[in-house]
């Protein structure tokens, strides 16, 4: 080793250089070399929501014009009602009298008999507001079996629309009692627990026919086939 001489600075030791930090993948690059592709974003600009909210519209556009379709009652016996038919009408609310007090036989009334008398029993009249614009045309009974449906049908400038309601009868301790199962307001159908608005207006129709239902309520049994219905006075 040679002696430092006394003149000579003194050699300084180069620093180690620093490896620069190495950037960890992002967890977007990570899931992309996995096999990820995001979606790609809608060039459009249109959201989620509007798309959700647009279903929803186009939905209950569909619902209203399914309301305000009528429901098709060419299958149902003595509709549309013909006023130029001749024939004699049968009183119902006289034979079914007749019916309950000789108590010997049933009365069996089709459906287009009952649709007949209806038109001339049953004379109704819209008030309120739209009193000028909507027409009453009709009342009409559609015997299924085990049931009936009644129909209303309305005209505002000469387009019908209609509502239902389906009706059945069973005895409960000698006691008639009538349900509701059911309805329809143009051509969607209603439980019967959402069917309040229809109600109303049967419960008047009720009113207007209360003599013959007191005296079907009087009978033994009552039942509802396909195009008729017998009542049976005997218990």
């Amino acid at each position: 080793m040679r002696p430092q001489s006394a003149g000579s600075p003194r050699r300084r030791k180069k620093a180690p250089r620093r490896k620069k930090p190495v950037a960890k993948p992002s967890a977007a690059a990570s899931s992309i070399r996995a096999g990820y592709r995001p979606p790609p974003k809608s060039s459009s600009g249109v959201s989620i929501f509007t798309v959700l909210l647009l279903l929803i519209a186009l939905a209950m556009g569909a619902a209203m014009t399914m309301v305000m379709l009528p429901r098709d009652l060419s299958s149902i016996a003595g509709y549309p009602a013909d006023k130029e038919n001749k024939a004699p009408v049968r009183n119902i609310l006289r034979e079914s009298l007749d019916t309950l007090v000789a108590h010997d036989k049933n009365l069996v009334l089709s459906e287009e008999d009952m649709n007949r008398y209806l038109q001339k029993r049953v004379v109704g009249k819209q008030g309120g507001i739209l009193g000028n614009l909507v027409k009453f045309k009709g009342v009409f009974v559609d015997f299924k079996k085990g049931y009936a449906d009644v129909y209303v049908e309305r005209s505002i400038y000469d387009y019908s629309f209609t509502m239902s309601c389906r009706v059945k009868m069973e005895k409960f301790k000698r006691k008639t009692v009538w349900s509701v199962a059911g309805g329809s307001i143009g051509r969607v159908d209603i439980p019967g627990r959402q069917l309040q608005p229809v109600l109303k207006a049967f419960k008047r129709l009720a009113m207007t026919c209360e003599d013959e239902l007191e005296i079907f309520n009087k009978m033994g049994d009552i039942q509802f086939e396909e195009d008729r219905m017998t009542l049976n006075p005997k218990n």
